[in-house]
């Protein structure tokens, strides 16, 4: 399938909810949430200057890359995956029933302990709770770890003999896992430090980080 924007006002028409709703046929969970990220990116940057159109998007399933978007005159390829925890999503769409606020991460659930109920108003904050000094530490370390482990997937699926090659693939991230934009920075900072070894021609040429709960993104590149 192909979708074409000539203007930011047309990208807000063509990848608004009717990108993604289930009229549009996505087959399953992993590319419904694909396409809404695709989607929140392009309505982000389709405003800023530097953005070129026509933005054409096409996405053919069981092919690699993703999605084909084509800027102005150039194309490249984009790999899109989250960085997440399936319980940590089950706790916060429970929790998001019950309050507009965001939910932390309660004590312990990254640290591979489960449970055994729903958790309390007094577990939730809008931002994380350290109830221990080495709480931050923990949950950054294992963000590092689901971004890398997500980064070293997706560059064994480059290897493939059947990827596409374009002008060059973008990486796009959802961090699922985050409670406020200071928590991305300080990790995404990180994240940027520990690739310095790995940029390399036919090696993605940017990788894309979106918030949680916002529309902004942050992007690094060698």
């Amino acid at each position: 399938m192909k979708w074409t924007a000539k203007s930011a006002e047309e990208v807000r028409q063509v990848f608004g909810p009717s990108f993604y709703e289930a009229r549009t046929q996505p087959k399953s969970q992993p590319e419904l949430t694909e396409r809404v990220q695709l989607a929140t990116y392009l309505n982000e940057i389709a405003f800023k200057p530097s953005c070129a159109f026509p933005i054409e998007v096409e996405h053919t399933r069981d092919s690699r890359p993703d999605f084909s978007v084509k800027f102005g005159g150039m194309t490249v390829g984009i790999e899109a995956s989250q960085i997440a925890n399936c319980e940590l999503e089950q706790r916060r769409t429970h929790h998001r029933r019950e309050s507009k606020e965001t939910m932390g991460v309660p004590p312990g659930l990254l640290s591979g302990r489960s449970l055994d109920k729903m958790p309390t108003d007094s577990d939730c904050a809008q931002q994380f709770i350290f109830a221990d000094p080495h709480q931050q530490f923990s949950e950054d370390e294992y963000w590092l770890k689901q971004a890398h482990a997500i980064i070293e997937r997706k560059s064994e699926i480059m290897k493939n003999l059947e990827f596409k090659r374009y002008g060059g693939t973008w990486l796009l991230l959802w961090d699922k896992l985050g409670s406020s934009r200071v928590d991305l920075e300080r990790r995404s900072v990180r994240l940027h430090e520990s690739l310095r070894g790995r940029w390399h021609s036919g090696w993605f040429e940017k990788i894309i980080i979106q918030e949680n709960d916002s529309p902004a993104f942050i992007e690094f590149h060698p």
